[in-house]
């Protein structure tokens, strides 16, 4: 899962420097406002039923409940569709009106228009997925979201930058990619067991209501969870010209780097906190929330360390002009490893049935962070964003951590997150130190040398019998995926 989420994601990422180089910061900034729109309302219209069928599914299939595996899985995609489709309809009436008349950028009007058919389309396939992730694969996940799609797109792309049919044949190249995961992850959930389960009754008025009442407040929770973490791109069109949004773009997909590995765990073991949860396994679940945020930490720190060294490096893979989000880069970075460090505190309140909890959580952050990106953008532009979003990230994780700590009586944190701690600030401090009298050339040098240095302090601070037991784990599993490849 990590090593597809690396994969999927990088292409993703290099997706995003092409454009970016292809047409130029502000055709960027457009393509990237309108993303923000997508990714917005495809992460709201499911109304939290991607988490409800993987805790429903979960403790139906220790029930071995095929009946009401088939019914959850019916009526979530069901919903979802319903809303995606109504959101799609309600984007394309509304594209004109925002694109001239809140960020007076009629250009704006027609990739939001692209863009809405994309959501039906995207949205359902999250659930066919998520349906499949709770019955513990995630083969489907990694072939359609990391691999199929990341590929697809950037192939897509290319052809339409080469063909010169622009940034409306890149969309098109979406759309067609996003149908097609449609179809291929409906035939896979057909193939479940549940689905061939004969003379079921679909509609059962109970289950209905209990899949409602739990997902109902995630839905609430995620409207405000997604769009105010996403605020700062919303206001920004309209405080920041579109070469700016181009900017602080790359840099906050830059910093999203980092949550690769914590969101890769998270995908993994989501359904066994649920059935922990279920089995009321306190010490299973005491271990794993604690060995997640070590093995975050471990890997996620030299990623920090990398980024704020070679911040206007990194950056000026998008072209030059992008160097001047540099500082940008470092703040963002910053806030996504303090969170990341975190573990999963809000998988663990979800998995024990604290939808509410979690609504109240995300409604109070959200309040905040509008407050804060309101007074922040107008005066401090990007700079202004960048701090908000990552002071109140961290300030979102703390209060889940604080809230599981008072109902479980689990933290995440260990003496053992000290020595990834104490190992990056060496790091950081041998190459602080180097860099500005070695040439540029030299610099992937340097990098390298950073990573070197970074396992040399682990070995010497040595490494805990478990975290060493969990990396040869991870090890092993890499080589008997490789000498399988080899028999193929």
């Amino acid at each position: 899962m990590l090593l597809a989420s690396i994969f999927g994601n990088g292409l993703n990422y290099l997706l995003g420097v092409f454009l970016a180089r292809s047409f130029g910061a502000m055709q960027f900034g457009l393509y990237a406002l309108g993303l923000t729109f997508f990714s917005t309302l495809t992460l709201i219209v499911p109304l939290g039923m991607d988490t409800g069928a993987i805790k429903f599914i979960s403790e139906y299939r220790v029930r071995q409940d095929q009946p009401a595996i088939l019914r959850t899985i019916v009526y979530a995609s069901g919903i979802t569709f319903v809303t995606s489709l109504l959101s799609a309809l309600c984007l394309v009436g509304f594209a004109g009106t925002i694109s001239e008349s809140l960020y007076r950028k009629p250009e704006l009007t027609t990739l939001l228009i692209y863009f809405a058919a994309g959501i039906p389309l995207y949205a359902v396939t999250g659930i066919c997925l998520s349906c499949l992730q709770a019955h513990q694969t995630v083969r489907p996940l990694i072939m359609v979201r990391y691999l199929w799609e990341p590929v697809s797109k950037c192939a897509f792309a290319g052809l339409a930058v080469w063909a010169g049919w622009g940034l409306t044949g890149v969309l098109w190249g979406i759309l067609i990619t996003l149908l097609t995961s449609l179809v291929v992850t409906i035939r896979l959930v057909s193939a479940l067991p549940s689905a061939g389960a004969q003379g079921v009754d679909l509609w059962r008025g109970p289950d209905v209501r209990k899949l409602l009442a739990y997902c109902l407040p995630l839905g609430t929770a995620t409207l405000v969870g997604v769009i105010t973490p996403r605020a700062d791109m919303f206001i920004l069109g309209s405080w920041a010209s579109m070469h700016e949004i181009g900017i602080y773009q790359a840099a906050f997909q830059t910093a999203a780097a980092l949550t690769l590995i914590l969101g890769a765990l998270e995908t993994s073991l989501t359904p066994f906190f649920g059935q922990l949860h279920a089995a009321h396994d306190k010490n299973g679940l005491e271990q794993m929330y604690q060995t997640a945020s070590r093995l975050v930490f471990l890997f996620t720190v030299p990623l920090f360390v990398f980024l704020a060294v070679f911040n206007e490096e990194a950056l000026s893979v998008f072209g030059q002009e992008f160097r001047a989000g540099g500082v940008l880069l470092t703040i963002l970075a910053a806030g996504q490893l303090l969170s990341s460090a975190g573990g999963s505190p809000n998988n663990l309140l979800l998995m024990g049935g604290h939808s509410r909890l979690v609504m109240w959580n995300t409604i109070g952050v959200g309040i905040v962070s509008l407050g804060v990106f309101a007074v922040m953008i107008p005066y401090w532009g990007v700079l202004g964003a960048a701090i908000g979003a990552a002071t109140t990230q961290v300030l979102g994780v703390g209060i889940r951590i604080l809230q599981v700590w008072r109902i479980h009586r689990i933290q995440p944190f260990t003496r053992r997150l000290s020595k990834p701690i104490l190992a990056g600030m060496g790091t950081a401090l041998f190459a602080l130190s180097v860099k500005p009298i070695i040439p540029n050339v030299l610099l992937p040098v340097l990098g390298c040398g950073m990573g070197l240095l970074y396992v040399f302090l682990l070995i010497m601070l040595k490494i805990d019998a478990q975290d060493r037991k969990s990396l040869d784990a991870i090890v092993q599993k890499a080589k008997l995926l490789v000498a399988t490849r080899a028999q193929c």
